[in-house]
């Protein structure tokens, strides 16, 4: 079955039994179930964003929270643009146990999604049914499952970018950079490299490119703000200044899976003090550093050779990142499984293959004896960049 194919029908599917569970069974995830505990945020922020109110108010948002099961002393906020709960409004226009069902089997459609689309999107022919199972045996996306995240939706985008830029359709690619925007801090390496490769492209390809992404998000920010007029203004200012509420968390007290929550976790341990600067440092280091490398190459930037190396570096240099949101690196584990298998040298193969049960099992182990400690998962992309180079380089080295 090809891509397109097995998108409309997981996609329909989807819908359909949703509707039944719905319509017939009455069948849905309560809070408190798998799949609901970081759902409630955009469920509780469309709530509010549809009757013209502040999603990002931390009273607001628990006031709503608790009428589905929030416990009395928590709130999830949202930090996600404001346009992400117009996106799912369909979705999250239902009651929030059916909404979080729906949203369960949207996900595993998503998985379906990248599991066909990922190897075309690398250049790569259809690969044997056991790769694909391997690739999304993937502890991220069990974890995005289990709380009800975003993360493979956005690897969706990402992957129909990929695919999109391969076979040069290019205002599909620009309408895909509607689901990369839902996590935009974890692209930013990505974006400057997606300027330096427009500017590399014949201007008919780049305004094709350009007017799919002021289409898609054009069109998400107008019914944005036909539903709230200040929806923008609040973010930013959600994102600028701490949210007062029943055990909101502040973006500048996570200890997340990156390098800038790494080091302000270190100094913090030695001098009592976790300073902000590592949030802005390591994006904007990362972010000119790409742009720094890849400009002298944008005639001949080739994403499927740079994407699985630039997703690595996106994630380290992130201000804050999540288990779940590794989701994305699925694009490595794809590269290096495709690579693995199209060499015919076996040790190309046993490094591969060998090297991925390794992360796998490291990343299960650190999830059976650690309870929330997402900084221990910060070596995840570094490895899969050792992978990568170590793949890429064996590849050529084959007879």
């Amino acid at each position: 079955m090809n891509a397109p194919l097995l998108l409309a029908v997981t996609s329909v599917c989807c819908l359909v039994f949703s509707l039944l569970l719905y319509l017939f069974l009455g069948i849905g995830l309560p809070f408190g179930s798998e799949g609901t505990t970081d759902f409630v945020q955009y469920w509780s922020a469309w709530q509010l964003l549809r009757q013209g109110l502040n999603p990002y108010d931390g009273e607001l948002m628990h006031a709503v929270q608790l009428q589905v099961g929030q416990s009395a002393s928590v709130t999830t906020m949202m930090w996600n643009p404001p346009w992400l709960p117009v996106l799912l409004s369909p979705v999250l226009s239902l009651p929030f146990e059916v909404s979080a069902l729906c949203w369960l089997l949207c996900n595993l459609g998503f998985i379906a999604v990248i599991a066909a689309l990922t190897p075309r999107a690398l250049g790569y022919a259809a690969q044997p049914p056991w790769l694909y199972g391997l690739a999304v045996c993937f502890l991220p996306f069990i974890n995005c499952l289990q709380l009800g995240q975003l993360s493979l939706l956005f690897t969706c985008g990402f992957v129909w970018f990929l695919d999109s830029a391969r076979s040069k359709k290019y205002f599909a690619g620009g309408l895909a950079v509607v689901l990369i925007s839902i996590k935009p801090h974890l692209f930013l390496p990505i974006f400057v490299v997606g300027l330096v490769w427009l500017s590399g492209l014949e201007a008919a390809a780049r305004q094709r490119f350009i007017l799919g992404v002021v289409t898609g998000i054009g069109a998400l920010v107008c019914l944005t703000m036909a539903q709230a007029s200040q929806a923008l203004r609040w973010w930013i200012e959600g994102i600028r200044s701490p949210i007062a509420g029943f055990g909101v968390v502040p973006v500048a007290q996570w200890k997340t899976a990156t390098l800038a929550s790494a080091l302000r976790s270190l100094l913090n341990e030695h001098t009592g003090n976790a300073p902000v600067w590592p949030l802005w440092a390591f994006p904007t280091l990362g972010t000119i550093g790409a742009f720094l490398f890849f400009f002298p190459r944008r005639r001949s930037l080739d994403w499927p050779k740079v994407a699985p190396a630039l997703v690595c570096v996106g994630f380290l240099c992130a201000s804050y990142g999540w288990l779940f949101d590794q989701s994305l690196l699925v694009v490595c584990q794809f590269f290096v499984l495709c690579r693995a298998y199209a060499s015919e040298s076996p040790v190309t193969r046993t490094v591969g293959v060998g090297g991925l049960l390794l992360i796998q099992l490291a990343m299960l182990v650190i999830n059976l004896c650690t309870i929330s400690a997402q900084h221990y998962y910060t070596w995840v992309p570094v490895a899969f960049l050792g992978l990568i180079w170590t793949v890429h380089i064996s590849f050529f080295k084959s007879p």
